[in-house]
Parts: structure tokens; C-alpha cells; sequence
């Protein structure tokens, strides 16, 4: 993956919130256009240490676009499991 640029690319040192922008290899599960989600590894953010907005930098949120929606093979698949809270009835 290509080197983050965050602040080059227009991105902010300081949040809204007061809080500082920290830069940070982050996984993220997002909807995709072939299955229902989809996990992303090693996507480079800036995150709010305060209250953890996330930013993208245009060249990584292009990225994300490509892999997300493009017909490139996953490196890996995982099996996740799912519990429904309406149906379990073995939490205490």
C-alpha cells in the first residue's frame, strides 16, 4: 500500500472537538458490493484522540473504493460468527 499522506493531502492536525489527530494503521469492516461486509487491513487513518473521528486521505479513500467495489480476489475469507441477542437465552 502506498505511504500515508495525511496532512499532505489536506487533512487536519486538530479535531472540531479540541482533540489532536493521531495517525494510525486502522482495520476496517465496511459494506461491500459482492458480499454483506467486508474487512479491510492495514488502511492508514487519522483518528481523534479525543472523540475518534476517523479521517481518510483522498488517494486511501480512492483505494478503499477500488478494493471494495473492483473484482480483486480477497486475501483472506473469514467465517464470523453471529449471535442474535432476541435469541440467545443463555446470557445471564
Amino acid at each position: 500500500m502506498e505511504a500515508y499522506q495525511g496532512h499532505a493531502e489536506g487533512l487536519h492536525s486538530r479535531c472540531a472537538c479540541g482533540g489532536q489527530y493521531q495517525f494510525v494503521t486502522i482495520v476496517l469492516t465496511l459494506p461491500d458490493a459482492h458480499l454483506p461486509r467486508a474487512v479491510v487491513r492495514n488502511v492508514p487513518a487519522e483518528i481523534c484522540d479525543c472523540c475518534g473521528e476517523t479521517l481518510f486521505s483522498m488517494p486511501i479513500t480512492v483505494r478503499l473504493m477500488q478494493v471494495l467495489h473492483g473484482n480483486a480476489q480477497p486475501d483472506d475469507v473469514l467465517i464470523t460468527p453471529v449471535y442474535d441477542l432476541n435469541h440467545n437465552t443463555s446470557i445471564g
